[in-house]
């Protein structure tokens, strides 16, 4: 619901009926792990130490909402379709997936597919997950018919984390230069290829466990920063990604993820949530 997050192992036919659209849904907004430390600031040039200033500050307020949305991008549409990929499907493209998070608090998410709905709620190392009934944690999702979105939940990446961990795959960060004939603009945008291994790595933890990243994996990142502070970014992904019951799919997916109400926002999470938690 990312995020947070839109890659997954799951068949076509698997993705007709709620048990592979649920997993798939959730992994739209689930990633790889929590925050990590910056690697190599000594060494950054002028691009990254102010990209990586910028997403500090944004993990420093005290609270920010957001708003992902996934896609495949339409210039590339065709291509997916005609390699057998996600766009040649015809299930459709996710909703948006809603966030708000607060600094050592709650994070509360929702999101839709199609007729599904889920929320998820988040504090410090508790977890739970809101399906086609009550509130659920990792454990009992383990014990349920899609163990996936255990592992999925417990590796939630916040937007600041996410951003952090973009940034440090990027093979080399530029600040983009201003387009042809564009007017003044308030935020500066950086961008970069992503490396090999970071995009097999991505691509790797939205699968199915025990997966590898596509060998082909690659993709773009792009930041924007106004007044010091990360205030949106996306990133395209794409590959051959191995399907389980044999064969192979072209996969390509852009995320856009737009951050709002930085400091202000309130994080209003459903009494039943925090009764499930001990909250």
């Amino acid at each position: 619901m990312t995020t947070s997050h839109c890659y997954s192992l799951s068949t076509r036919r698997d993705l007709g009926g709620v048990g592979g659209l649920l997993p798939r849904l959730v992994t739209l907004v689930l990633l790889g792990c929590w925050g990590c430390l910056w690697a190599g600031d000594a060494l950054a040039g002028p691009a990254e130490t102010q990209l990586r200033a910028a997403i500090r500050r944004l993990a420093e307020q005290r609270s920010y909402a957001w708003t992902t949305l996934q896609a495949t991008p339409p210039e590339q549409a065709g291509r997916s379709a005609a390699a057998g990929g996600e766009a040649g499907a015809g299930i459709g493209q996710p909703g948006p997936l809603e966030g708000r998070t607060e600094r050592g608090g709650w994070t509360y998410l929702t999101a839709a597919f199609n007729q599904f709905q889920i929320e998820i709620v988040l504090k410090g190392s508790k977890s739970a997950l809101k399906r086609e009934g009550g509130w659920q944690t990792p454990a009992d999702l383990e014990a349920g018919p899609n163990p996936a979105l255990a592992r999925m939940l417990r590796g939630f990446l916040s937007p600041a984390a996410e951003a952090e961990d973009l940034a440090r795959k990027i093979a080399s960060l530029k600040a983009d230069e201003p387009e042809p004939g564009a007017g003044p603009s308030l935020e500066t945008a950086y961008s970069g290829g992503l490396t090999a291994e970071g995009a097999q790595a991505i691509m790797a933890r939205r699968s199915r466990a025990g997966a590898q990243g596509p060998p082909d994996a690659a993709g773009r990142v792009r930041f924007w920063v106004r007044d010091g502070l990360l205030v949106k970014y996306e990133y395209e992904l794409q590959g051959t990604v191995m399907r389980p019951e044999g064969g192979s799919g072209w996969v390509e997916r852009l995320t856009t993820v737009t951050l709002r109400e930085i400091g202000s926002a309130r994080v209003e999470v459903p009494p039943a949530a925090r009764q499930r938690l001990g909250q």
